[in-house]
């Protein structure tokens, strides 16, 4: 079933690929050129209206929406080289993120490209844009992160409070098509979050899909030019009512033109430990 909702001024209307209500755990795994597939059944889209966050004049917080967008400048002249991401990009977003959030230490983790379009370019392997509501972590995989990355010292760590922000921007141009939707974190229950499995080459992998609540706030920052960086929380060790994660898709802006160019982007996890 498909719910249409009126569009207001500053807002469209685009379908989101919901999940349906299951008893059993959903999973994904690596389809062709980096994609998520699974069982389509499982889908349960919904036209719902997408808010341009750009009219809230960079009013919404990490902690509160669990979103920010950001002006940001980087030395990286070439995002599908994995060294030069590494050694540039990584100790840029770890500093813009300390900057953003006030942690005593960030540590980028890892990182992701996609384009809409598969492989950008001969030789070049990018994962396919992820059409499926969603967050990266849960409350397991989420202290799992911070094992694996700290090892010992982990143990410690986990005292205090501590969480994933990625790291969203596009490479080459501004994103025409293809954008990112947030759906604002205090407009999401607790009954939304489905623990579903990403299957990997190299294990398995928690996360969260979302079921359908016309409380859901979505919002999305048209055209992100290549200057920009959008920071989001997709976990959070504290329950005290601030943002813990921020269900997020890929959608279609149906004012897209029709020659726009592929979206390529990159997204880039990092640990935030306060």
């Amino acid at each position: 079933m498909t719910i249409i909702c009126e569009a207001r001024p500053g807002e469209i209307e685009a379908p989101l690929n919901y999940l349906l209500p299951t008893v059993s755990r959903p999973y994904t795994y690596p389809g062709r050129r980096g994609s998520d597939e699974f069982s389509k059944d499982t889908f349960d889209p919904r036209r719902v209206p997408i808010r341009n966050a750009r009219v809230l004049g960079g009013q919404t917080d990490l902690d509160h929406e669990g979103f920010r967008l950001v002006r940001h400048q980087t030395r990286v002249r070439n995002f599908y080289n994995p060294r030069e991401v590494r050694e540039l990009y990584y100790p840029e977003v770890a500093a813009l993120v300390r900057h953003h959030t006030g942690a005593a230490r960030v540590i980028a983790f890892g990182h992701r490209l996609r384009s809409s379009s598969g492989n950008p370019a001969p030789g070049v392997y990018a994962y396919e844009v992820v059409r499926r509501v969603h967050n990266d972590y849960t409350d397991v995989s989420g202290p799992e992160a911070i094992s694996e990355c700290l090892g010992t010292e982990a143990g410690e760590r986990m005292r205090r409070r501590f969480a994933i922000v990625q790291v969203w921007r596009p490479i080459q141009r501004a994103v025409a098509r293809a954008p990112l939707a947030l759906c604002d974190a205090q407009s999401v229950s607790p009954g939304d979050l489905v623990d579903s499995e990403r299957h990997t080459p190299t294990g398995v992998v928690r996360t969260y899909m979302f079921t359908y609540n016309s409380a859901h706030r979505w919002f999305w920052f048209p055209q992100m030019q290549v200057g920009e960086a959008l920071l989001f929380k997709v976990y959070d060790s504290m329950t005290d009512g601030r943002a813990r994660w921020v269900p997020h898709a890929a959608f279609d802006d149906p004012n897209t033109a029709a020659d726009a160019l592929p979206r390529e982007s990159i997204e880039t996890r990092t640990l935030v430990c306060f």
